[in-house]
């Protein structure tokens, strides 16, 4: 069980959220599973409180992808075609502040 438990451990341990002049990053622990989003294409973003049992990791929720490794508070990135991804937070308001502050 150990042997199957610590790679995930390892490569879920933390979420790392970048926000550049032009685009959003994000990759779990040591740089897995990166994704990158154009700010251009983000409608707005909102604090958002997800429900304990959507779990951690990667999922699809009922509003769209979640990407989350503790609690409950995330960001909804709520794109301009109309889908919404979900980043898992320990700090949201200051990941709102940074990524409004490049929106406008």
């Amino acid at each position: 069980m150990f042997l199957v438990l610590a790679p995930v451990a390892f490569l879920f341990h933390s979420l790392n959220i970048n926000v550049d002049s032009d685009v959003i990053r994000w990759s779990f622990g040591p740089g897995f599973w990166r994704k990158s989003l154009p700010l251009e294409a983000v409608d707005s973003v909102s604090l958002i409180t997800t429900k304990w049992y959507y779990g951690l990791g990667i999922r699809y929720i009922p509003t769209g992808w979640l990407y989350t490794v503790s609690g409950t508070q995330a960001i909804a990135l709520k794109l301009k075609d109309g889908t919404t991804i979900s980043l898992g937070t320990d700090d949201p308001d200051n990941l709102i502040a940074a990524i409004n502050s490049v929106l406008k």
